[in-house]
């Protein structure tokens, strides 16, 4: 078996076709497509799900801030200015990371590595916690 390599472009992300050929017949046996992806985008699963907030607690917000009692678990938690806006954007819709670091990024004036930093951090704890999950 042989294999041929071509680099194509899909959607301007490059892609390695590799073909896997048999020597007897020349007829292409596999055909892998490897996304080449730069070292500068981040491939954490948490940069790639949808998230919603689950259903067994009830919040409120109270000046600015969202209190949010965890029936189920018999816990109460509290949320800063800028947590509640992530609150209140998936009390809206579901949502993807890119769609909250917009809001976030839009709302405060806020370094763009910082704001991905923070988030990373709050939904890694609001999933453990069981207040959010992804899809």
């Amino acid at each position: 078996m042989t294999e041929k390599k071509h680099l194509s472009h899909i959607g301007g992300v490059p892609v390695l076709k590799i073909l896997f050929i048999s020597r007897q017949t020349h007829v292409p046996l596999l055909s892998l497509h490897l996304l080449c992806i730069p070292h500068s985008l981040n491939t954490n699963p948490i940069f790639m799900q949808i998230y919603q907030l689950t259903r067994h607690h009830v919040s409120s917000d109270l000046e600015g801030e969202h209190i949010i009692l965890d029936h189920k678990a018999g816990k109460y938690y509290g949320l800063n200015e800028t947590g509640s806006l992530v609150w209140e954007m998936l009390q809206k819709s579901p949502l993807d990371f890119n769609a909250l670091k917009k809001g976030i990024t839009e709302a405060y004036d806020i370094d763009e590595q910082q704001c991905n930093d923070d988030l990373v951090e709050l939904m890694q704890e609001l999933i453990h916690e069981n207040l959010v999950e992804a899809l």
